[in-house]
């Protein structure tokens, strides 16, 4: 079922790249080469019905009744499905939330991504488990339980007539370790660190190539004063935190906790960007290079991120390098209100002793 499924989600990936205004002028429900594709819309596959092909939601509500059939693979992004029927393929999630109910059967393998599955108890699935979250009875051998999670609840309303009481009972998040383990693998360590690092400079030149007075007036002010932005970069990392978890704790300002935290983010990348243009205009001074800005940013955040980023394979005392280098970024960027104007360094006060200039005679009348 492998090879269907990255076809599949090749159809997915397809339809993500429909143009805005096709997905602005309302949901999408129609037929693709194989199956059907929802975005931004309901579907339902009424019992006794069979779909030929494979089904992908995006953004979307799907219904799979008892008795339906699907025959192929299905696959979500940021959609709910509630299944009831038989899947024969593989069944996957990227940021959705399914639910397989009891006479779910699932004729391959269920993997999900930041995704959240919840498997009544009789669900059937005859391929490998490999999903972020399982909320239910029906939990894979391979999951293990954090105490530290809160338990969530898991609520079963009898029918009227039994004359029974609803029944809430707790349950606790299983969460498969796999993919912290693979990451965990010193190869893998290295790989990303690799592509990371390669990664930032692409994106240091990107931006540079649209921003650059910006991001050279953050270096500037990382140059000039580099004492005033590690302190206001350290005062920032500390109280930013603190002050976008306590948006959070009061429930109604979690949208400003998650604007504050985009802020945050931007503010360190930028800061980071812009120390990477000062050691690549470093860099090409220093070798006798003619570097474009864009060019001398990809340079020096690959070689800064690669020092950086190497330091923390020390153990111990790797991580202070990223530290100072990220407070003195962050600093920088709050100096010049990202980039927005040039940092004024304070001047001087006179000595004591300095005699007072004169001040200019007054223009004859």
């Amino acid at each position: 079922m492998k090879n269907r499924m990255w076809s599949f989600w090749l159809i997915v990936l397809m339809a993500l790249m429909l143009p805005s205004t096709a997905l602005a002028a309302g949901p999408f429900d129609g037929p693709s080469p194989d199956g059907k594709v929802v975005i931004g819309g309901t579907y339902t596959l009424a019992a006794s019905q069979t779909l030929e092909g494979g089904l992908a939601v995006i953004g979307g509500i799907a219904t799979l009744e008892p008795g339906s059939t699907v025959n192929g693979d299905v696959a979500l992004v940021g959609g709910v499905l509630t299944a009831n029927g038989t899947i024969n393929g593989d069944l996957a999630g990227i940021g959705a939330a399914m639910t397989l109910g009891p006479q779910s059967v699932v004729n391959g393998d269920l993997a999900s991504i930041g995704a959240s599955v919840e498997r009544a108890e009789g669900s059937v699935v005859t391929g490998q488990v490999n999903s972020g979250i399982i909320i239910g009875g029906a939990v894979d051998s391979g999951a293990i339980l954090l105490p530290g999670l809160p338990s969530l609840p898991r609520i079963e309303i009898p029918a009227p007539e039994s004359g029974q009481t609803p029944q809430i009972t707790p349950q606790m998040p299983a969460i498969r370790p796999d993919i912290g383990q693979a990451f965990d693998w010193w190869p893998m360590k290295a790989l990303w660190y690799i592509v990371r690092s390669f990664l930032l400079a692409g994106l240091a030149m990107l931006v540079v190539l649209f921003a650059e007075r910006p991001i050279s007036r953050i270096a500037g002010a990382s140059v000039e004063a580099p004492g005033a932005a590690g302190g206001v970069g350290c005062l920032t990392a500390i109280l930013v935190p603190l002050v976008l978890v306590f948006l959070a704790l009061t429930i109604c300002l979690i949208p400003f906790s998650i604007v504050g935290g985009l802020i945050f983010f931007a503010a360190r990348l930028a800061g980071w960007i812009a120390l990477g243009l000062e050691v690549g205009r470093r860099m090409g001074r220093s070798f006798q290079w003619n570097l474009q800005p864009a060019v001398a940013a990809g340079l020096g955040t690959l070689a800064m991120t690669l020092i950086v980023d190497g330091a923390d394979f020390i153990p111990c005392v790797g991580w202070i390098l990223r530290v100072l280098v990220a407070t003195l970024g962050v600093g920088a960027v709050v100096l010049t209100w990202f980039g927005s104007r040039e940092y004024a360094r304070p001047a001087a006060p006179l000595p004591p002793d300095a005699p007072i200039p004169p001040e200019p005679p007054l223009p004859p009348a």
